[in-house]
Parts: structure tokens; sequence; C-alpha cells
């Protein structure tokens, strides 16, 4: 809602600009407060192993063969994103195009979709 009442008062030029902004202090957040802790290297060789991104994908897939259920859930997972990721994306398209881009229609698309995505989590 508060990116609604930016865009209907302040040009794109300032709306990139609170982009920026915004990122900045991620990023700050991030860097300044985050701190994340150093592992030690194991005492013998034979117990500390350097892992590798393809390693771990292969041990995934040898612990979610005899575990079915999980496939199905990692199958459904996928299949979800992908069936969702075009609404999240194309939906302000089809509001823009079928009704107008006034700002308060593609305000309300993006609250309806945070209130459904929300709904769902729950």
């Amino acid at each position: 809602m508060i990116s609604a009442l930016f865009m209907t008062f302040a040009p794109i030029e300032i709306l990139f600009f609170f982009d920026v902004v915004t990122a900045v202090i991620g990023i700050g957040i991030l860097l300044f407060f985050v701190k994340i802790p150093t592992l030690e290297k194991a005492e013998s060789a034979t117990d500390w192993k350097k892992v590798e991104y393809f390693h771990d994908l292969k041990e995934g897939m040898k612990y979610i063969n005899p575990h079915r259920y999980i496939l199905y859930l990692i199958i459904l997972s996928g299949v979800a994103v992908f069936s969702m990721a075009p609404m999240g994306f194309l939906g302000f398209l089809q509001v823009s195009r079928n009704f107008g881009n006034d700002v308060w229609r593609l305000s309300a698309i993006e609250v309806s979709y945070s209130a459904g995505m929300l709904a769902g989590g729950v």
C-alpha cells in the first residue's frame, strides 16, 4: 500500500531511488549486524571432507529415493511454483490491459495477491 502511495505522487526516478536506498539498508544490516560463525576444521583429515554442490545433490537424491513422500512433495512444490510464477509476474499486465492501469487497480491486485498468498500459507 505504501508503494501505491509513492506511485501516485512520485515520478519513476524517485521510486527507483527508494529501491536503491532500501537495498543499501538491507545490505548494511546483513553486513554489520549479522555475524556468520566460522567453521573449524576437524581434527583428522578423514573427518574433514570438502563438500561440493553436486556431491550434496547426489546425497540428497540418495536420501529421497527410499522416501517417496518427500519426492512427491518436491515434485508438487515444483509444479506449484511453476504454475504460480506467471500469475505473480503477468497479473499486473492482465489488469492493466483489461481494466486500465490506474494505480489503485494495480495496488488492489497486489494487495489481493499478497492476502491470498498469506491465507494460503496459513
